[in-house]
């Protein structure tokens, strides 16, 4: 079975449509809403879909050698895009976004909380690897095989995965 067979046949296996809608945004970013309580699985594996489809063919001509996926869990978004160890600067042609309400709501439920803030942030991190640990298991199920993947909180990089 090919990849776009095998992803097509998962989408109807786990019963996904389409659940996100992609807006075009300038520079070439594309951008997405989930709603807080709509599936994350199947918003991911939508997410990673597109990087497959659209972000990376869209930066064939550039000399990136990883996927950098940045978690802002204060504005709930996760942002994807082609990027160079090699180049400090950023270098993609295309790159998308989505803002996930149920990343948005964990962020405030955890600021609103009563911890002291090196608990604060060890529960944040808690939270952003389960994220990865989401965004991983959708980029194996669609087939976004033989990248290097980095995630990124704010400056610094918090894992680093090849798939």
């Amino acid at each position: 079975m090919d990849l776009g067979t095998r992803t097509d046949w998962l989408v109807r296996e786990l019963n996904l449509g389409e659940m996100m809608e992609w807006q075009q945004l300038k520079n070439n970013v594309s951008m997405a809403t989930v709603k807080s309580g709509d599936s994350i699985e199947q918003a991911m594996i939508e997410l990673c879909q597109h990087i497959k489809s659209r972000v990376i063919p869209s930066n064939a001509g550039i000399d990136w050698d990883y996927l950098r996926v940045e978690f802002w869990p204060d504005s709930g978004r996760v942002i994807v895009f082609p990027s160079s160890s090699s180049n400090s600067d950023r270098i993609e042609t295309a790159g998308c976004q989505v803002v996930f309400g149920t990343l948005l709501v964990e962020y405030e439920r955890l600021a609103d909380s009563d911890l002291d803030d090196n608990a604060f942030v060890d529960a944040l991190l808690q939270e952003e690897r389960m994220w990865i640990e989401r965004f991983l298991d959708s980029a194996r199920k669609t087939g976004l095989s033989g990248n290097h993947i980095q995630f990124w909180d704010g400056e610094r990089c918090i894992s680093d995965a090849q798939i």
